[in-house]
């Protein structure tokens, strides 16, 4: 028998006639030790940060945040207060937006 052949004689099932063998089909008893291993994680305790934070250690959004927050302070401070003269806006204008119409022509 080759490989091609072996697909020709396997019956392909619709997913009703599925359903139905997998219906027919008597349950699955779990074992004990899968039991034993289920009421155990069941009956340790949990803690206390799981119910407002579950998303693993609480440290590494917060290193994020504090790292957004200093570089928010170090750019803040460091920026000059005053406005740009009005050559330098146009330029940075026309260096985010392009050039104007008329320039085009």
């Amino acid at each position: 028998m080759t490989v091609p052949e072996a697909p020709r004689r396997m019956k392909r099932l619709t997913d009703l006639e599925m359903d139905r063998l997998l219906q027919d089909m008597p349950p699955e008893n779990p074992s004990a030790s899968l039991r034993a291993r289920v009421l155990e994680l069941v009956a340790q305790p949990q803690s206390q940060r799981i119910w407002w934070w579950p998303f693993g250690p609480l440290w590494q959004p917060a290193t994020v945040l504090l790292c957004s927050a200093f570089i928010g302070f170090a750019l803040g401070t460091t920026t000059p207060a005053e406005p740009l003269a009005d050559d330098s806006r146009e330029n940075i204008m026309i260096l985010v937006f392009g050039p104007e119409q008329e320039d085009w022509q």
